[in-house]
């Protein structure tokens, strides 16, 4: 983690008066641990909770924000922070490591510099904060067994399991639109078709973040075998941002030759007329079903082919006899 650049002048004092009462402080929609605590974007005057950060700039613009780090345990809980994904070389953090209070809230600040030559759009990043407080508790438990074994045992146990709990990691999201015009493009690639899979890639050529819907339909030999209506992907796709996805095709035809389309939209108003579409072909020939083909195209090529000997047979014959009595009839005219 690299020194805050260019941050509030005034961070270190703003952190620490920011020390606040208890777990009510909390947002209504903060997702706590298992061991009691939650890192959610800090609430503005009378806000709600946010489900997370969004902030607007223009390029060569700094953007300041707060996330809240709440402690509802008994113990004090240290924690650190780091950034990640997108445009988390974008943003310094007031402090990379915090210890709040038993029943306290800390809100931590931070700020966003967008580069002069930062595209317009949409863009990601996640501020990740794990808490660390597992490796002050695995000391004082060594501490412990060496002075009673016996008890030592069964807090040793005890500690494991708080560990498993206190080893949580969790993300407060950052949205940052960067303001100019925005464009909304959207490519699928690399489309194949393999053991009942479809595979693809979809790719955001644009500088808005896409929420993609998928729509599949297969045309084989003797009509549709596969009509999928578009359904929203689980997936949300960065400016950029590259995707390998996989659909399942369970009972694909066992014996023949098929086009699959598929066509790409997205939600959202600034992907309104975002389309994109791409094919792929395969042949499916499952070994009972070929080796039938194949018997029943040879069985058709024998009998083809016996009809044809004893017609040729038939037209032998009959030029045959025809020939003999012309014969006779010549031998008739030269008697006389």
């Amino acid at each position: 983690m690299r020194p805050p650049r260019r941050l509030l002048p005034s961070a270190a004092a703003l952190l620490a008066c920011m020390v606040a009462a208890a777990a009510g402080a909390a947002a209504p929609g903060a997702r706590a641990a298992g061991d009691g605590w939650s890192a959610v974007p800090a609430r503005g005057d009378g806000a709600e909770g946010r489900p997370y950060a969004y902030l607007e700039g223009a390029p060569g613009t700094v953007l300041e924000d707060r996330l809240s780090v709440v402690n509802r345990a008994g113990r004090p809980l240290a924690v650190t922070l780091s950034t990640a994904d997108g445009i988390g070389d974008w943003i310094a953090l007031a402090a990379p490591r915090v210890t709040v209070p038993p029943r306290t809230r800390a809100d931590v600040p931070f700020s966003v510099t967008v580069p002069g030559g930062a595209p317009p759009g949409e863009h990601t990043a996640r501020i990740v904060v794990r808490s660390d407080t597992g490796t002050a508790s695995r000391a004082q438990k060594a501490r412990t067994q060496e002075a009673r074994a016996q008890e030592a045992r069964a807090q040793e146990a005890r500690a494991q399991q708080a560990r498993a709990q206190q080893a949580r990691t969790q993300e407060v999201r950052i949205r940052l639109r960067v303001a100019g015009p925005t464009l909304a493009a959207l490519t699928v690639e690399d489309v194949s078709i393999r053991a009942g899979e479809i595979h693809y890639t979809l790719v955001n050529r644009g500088n808005t973040v896409l929420a993609p819907r998928l729509a599949l339909r297969a045309e084989g030999l003797f009509g549709t075998v596969l009509d999928r209506t578009a359904r929203a992907l689980p997936l949300r796709l960065r400016p950029g941002q590259r995707a390998e996805l996989t659909e399942p095709w369970p009972g694909p035809p066992s014996l023949d030759s098929v086009d699959v389309r598929l066509t790409v939209t997205a939600d959202g108003r600034a992907a309104r007329g975002v389309r994109a579409e791409a094919e792929a072909s395969a042949v499916f020939a499952e070994w009972p079903w070929a080796a039938a083909g194949c018997a029943l195209a040879a069985g058709a090529a024998y009998g083809a082919a016996r009809l044809l000997r004893r017609a040729m047979g038939r037209a032998g014959r009959v030029t045959g006899r025809a020939g003999q009595t012309a014969r006779r009839d010549r031998e008739r005219d030269d008697a006389r």
